[in-house]
């Protein structure tokens, strides 16, 4: 392993429509339940540490992202890009919608909206997760998530194992339950929710919506696709993305940064056994010389913010 080739610690977050799917990731800490296992994330909550020896040992992303994102064009971004983690939704996720640039700098004063994507790695159980709007108007929209009518309020879209969605901001939409998923997030934490089904958090009290954020975020236009993942690199505005399976070894052959997460199967590096759920960041030329079963690869870019 080459010096300087950085290993991240994935990080557990509990939410209340996780699950029990992501524990054998995270076998020293216990859990009631899981819903997303971070393996890159760097905000106001979580941040992750690099584990793998050299200068960066014990360090934050960012530590290390700070010290070289000017090599890569990368310098618009004061933390790591992207955020990376697999998703266990044993219940339906809230309705909800991210913000575009506009009205994430309009509402929270943040210089960029979010995009995020999602590989299925487990179907939903009804084979489908919510995604755009059946009613077209606002005022509408708002009417029926207050009386609590969701079902003829949202659209639907099938999805099936294998196939890659991509979710533009301002696009209503939700995981729903059954669905165990590689998740890819532009670095933005803004989430804004429409309904949660009447749970409670933590602390016993309804979760907080954001109502007139999310109606002000939301196109009731958009919709998202699914496809079948192949050999493909899918490109977005923050990130390109695409799946290798069963490979002798791997080499960032890109002049990039790239995000390398394990899916299926373990790695050895040095004294670090790399497993499912953990992301290796390569820089060009950086190889993983050992078998490979089936790993995600992301590699965050520039772009103009707009």
């Amino acid at each position: 392993m080459r010096d300087g080739m950085i290993i991240l610690k994935p990080i557990a977050d509990e939410r209340v429509w996780g699950g029990t799917r992501l524990f054998d990731y995270v076998k020293e800490e216990k859990h009631p339940r899981i819903g997303h296992l971070y393996s890159v994330i760097s905000n106001d909550e979580f941040v992750s540490k690099i584990i793998s020896p050299g200068p960066y040992e014990g360090k934050s992303i960012d530590d290390y992202f700070n010290d070289i994102k000017s090599r890569y064009g990368l310098e618009m971004f004061n933390n790591f890009p992207v955020v990376i983690a697999l998703v266990d939704a044993t219940e339906n996720l809230s309705i909800q919608v991210h913000p575009d640039d506009k009205v994430a700098l309009e509402t929270e004063n943040f210089k960029l909206g979010k995009n995020e994507s999602w590989y299925f790695l487990e179907a939903p159980a009804d084979g489908s997760i919510i995604n755009g709007c059946i009613c077209k108007s606002k005022p509408e929209l708002k009417e029926r998530f207050e009386r609590g009518e969701y079902d003829g309020t949202v659209d639907r879209l099938n999805v099936e194992k294998g196939d890659y969605v991509f979710c533009e901001a301002g696009t209503l939409h939700a995981l729903t339950a059954g669905s165990t998923t590689y998740e890819i997030e532009e670095n933005c934490d803004l989430t804004y929710r429409f309904y949660d089904y009447g749970r409670l958090d933590a602390d016993g009290r309804p979760r907080k919506m954001q109502m007139e954020k999310a109606l002000r975020s939301v196109d009731t236009l958009k919709k998202s696709k699914a496809c079948p993942m192949g050999g493909e690199v899918k490109s977005h505005r923050g990130y390109d993305f695409f799946i290798i399976n069963d490979l002798l070894n791997y080499v960032n052959e890109s002049n990039s940064l790239e995000c390398f997460s394990m899916l299926k199967g373990s790695i050895k590096m040095g004294p670090n056994l790399v497993e499912c759920g953990m992301t290796i960041i390569l820089e060009p030329g950086e190889s993983i010389d050992s078998k490979i079963e089936c790993a995600a690869v992301v590699r965050p870019k520039s772009f103009k913010v707009g």
